[in-house]
């Protein structure tokens, strides 16, 4: 089951959330751009993508840089305001709770 938290925005966990994604994303735009950095997109973008492809929407990726300087995020964050951009995913996940193998 999945749990949706709105407070202020959608945010959606749970077993098996990412194959869904598309599901409730379909809801708000039809022209997602989802940010993610690099590991995260290692990780979970071809879910991300593949439940997108199930719901006919073209998914636009791009790679987020995390250790970034807040001048050149607040920069990245006045270029959406500059497009059409009707939703924005941000997929995240919290490194320390992931065990990586060596």
């Amino acid at each position: 089951m999945d749990k949706i938290i709105i407070s202020p925005a959608k945010y959606i966990q749970g077993n098996g959330s990412l194959d869904n994604i598309a599901m409730y994303a379909a809801s708000l735009g039809t022209a997602p751009l989802i940010i993610a950095d690099d590991f995260v997109t290692g990780l979970v973008g071809d879910r991300v993508n593949n439940s997108f492809a199930k719901e006919n929407i073209a998914a636009d990726f791009d790679i987020f840089v995390v250790n970034v300087r807040r001048m050149k995020f607040r920069e990245f964050v006045i270029s959406l305001t500059s497009v059409n951009i009707m939703l924005l995913l941000v997929l995240a996940v919290v490194k320390r709770w992931i065990q990586q193998k060596p």
